[in-house]
């Protein structure tokens, strides 16, 4: 497992130093510093995901049971200093990310159908782009949503 996640390395590799301890009967917990012992910093980069698959994978060649489900990156992200900040500065009680997934959830609980989920937005004022498949072009396979207002360093989605 510390191998596929990028932790261990060969015998001879002065890499990283870490342990594993037992912390009770059903888990254990690793440390691992990310200072060589050369000096040289090791930055696992997007070692979370690696984490998952390698635990996914462990718990399957033994046959063990996971308690706690590996989180999916579904849930919803706290919103960054610099949105709040912003928020605050333009008068708003919200970031433009919260009240967009306010009134989408809000939308797709009012909706009988896919239609009148994409009318609900659109009137209460929301841009919506669709994505249409490559295959079947009269078959929608996404959206995106954006409030007019809202602008951030990345580009605006126009109606």
């Amino acid at each position: 497992m510390l191998t596929d996640i990028g932790v261990a390395t060969a015998a001879t590799d002065p890499g990283l130093r870490w342990i594993v301890m037992r912390h009770a009967d059903d888990h254990v917990h690793i440390v691992a510093t990310l200072v060589r012992e050369d000096g040289h910093t090791n930055w696992l980069r997007n070692d979370y995901p690696r984490c998952v698959k390698a635990t996914y994978d462990i718990a399957r060649r033994y046959n063990l049971h996971r308690r706690v489900p590996p989180a999916d990156r579904t849930a919803h992200r706290r919103p960054h200093p610099a949105e709040v900040s912003k928020a605050r500065r333009t008068g708003r009680g919200q970031t433009p990310r919260d009240e967009l997934r306010r009134q989408v959830r809000t939308a797709v609980a009012a909706a009988g159908s896919q239609d009148e989920f994409f009318d609900r937005l659109r009137k209460a004022g929301v841009l919506v782009r669709l994505r249409h498949s490559t295959t079947d072009p009269r078959q929608i396979t996404g959206y995106a949503v954006a409030l007019p207002e809202a602008r951030t360093g990345m580009r605006r989605l126009r109606a």
